[in-house]
């Protein structure tokens, strides 16, 4: 498999995680309406607002955890007196984690911002 197809994947995937985020999302905005008139969606509206709070956690984590990759790549670039080639790629690697993060800052920003969530 080559590097486009492979990359064409990944976006259909990424695609598809997105849908279903917003999907659980949009399905605990919309059983909080009715659950006023339907006391059995009570329930519902607690699974959802856990799944949704799981997607946010993961979030999270995985922010702290590529935040804790560019500290040590930092480091590394600092005090390890890389050459220069090393040095090249860890800038490199440090780039493509920022943004990665910024990727996770916009999904953040995507599922927290939602009304009456």
């Amino acid at each position: 498999m080559d590097l486009a197809e492979r990359d064409k994947i990944i976006d259909l995937l990424q695609s598809e995680i997105e849908k279903t985020q917003d999907a659980i999302t949009g399905f605990l905005g919309e059983t909080k309406g009715v659950q006023k008139d339907n006391e059995f969606l009570i329930g519902v509206t607690k699974d959802y607002k856990r799944y949704h709070k799981y997607i946010v956690d993961e979030k999270k984590r995985e922010r702290e955890q590529l935040a804790t990759l560019i500290k040590y790549l930092e480091w590394t670039l600092k005090e390890a007196g890389l050459s220069a080639q090393l040095a090249n790629r860890a800038r490199f690697q440090q780039n493509q984690i920022l943004n990665e993060m910024d990727n996770i800052m916009g999904e953040l920003d995507r599922l927290t911002s939602k009304p009456g969530i």
